[in-house]
């Protein structure tokens, strides 16, 4: 979601025709990541567990990133696209395709979120189809319902000067419910 990142691919691709540029549309490491490329390149292709007809299956895997902080605001952060701006990014040939991660999920929820870009639109929780991080005690709902209609203008000119623009931070406490669940060992994370 860096708009000039974006279009130093674009003006690359104006150069080399033959370029396709693909984007995570899944994807959920933290901006400042110290595995991030790690990530890039293993953890979202196959997560830490994995979907079954029955749900979700954990396995232990130390997601490092996603265990540095619980707030709502960091949830916002991440670099996931949301299956209403998928479009946007087509349109705009910032990217010829978007990846779905997490390969190793039943076909069943693959299909799912195939679906939800392909459609443009999901009206339920974000961390169905983007798998965000997740903190031993808590359940963390992100409603991609509540979102403000300037999200991806917002988001996608970020400067990242956080401290003074606090938008993530109040899109955050308006979009993510956090529900205790009780103590859990904190190896115990999920991707």
């Amino acid at each position: 979601r860096n708009r000039n990142a974006l279009l130093q691919m674009r003006n690359l691709r104006k150069r080399h025709p033959s370029l396709r540029i693909k984007l995570f549309a899944n994807a959920t490491c933290s901006p400042n990541c110290i595995f991030h490329y790690w990530h890039r390149s293993i953890q979202h292709v196959v997560c830490g567990g994995e979907y079954t007809k029955t749900g979700f299956t954990k396995k232990k895997h130390p997601l490092w990133c996603h265990s540095l902080s619980s707030s709502p605001e960091d949830f916002i952060k991440l670099s996931f696209i949301r299956p209403e701006d998928a479009a946007y990014y087509i349109k705009e040939r910032f990217a010829d395709e978007l990846k779905i991660c997490y390969r190793n999920f039943a076909s069943e929820h693959l299909l799912k979120m195939c679906k939800v870009y392909t459609d443009g639109y999901y009206s339920g929780d974000l961390h169905d189809i983007c798998r965000f991080m997740t903190v031993p005690g808590y359940k963390y709902i992100v409603n991609n319902n509540a979102f403000p209609k300037n999200f991806l203008t917002h988001v996608i000119s970020c400067d990242h000067e956080c401290n003074s623009c606090r938008y993530c931070k109040r899109v955050g406490f308006k979009v993510v419910v956090v529900q205790r669940t009780g103590d859990m060992d904190r190896e115990d994370y999920e991707c």
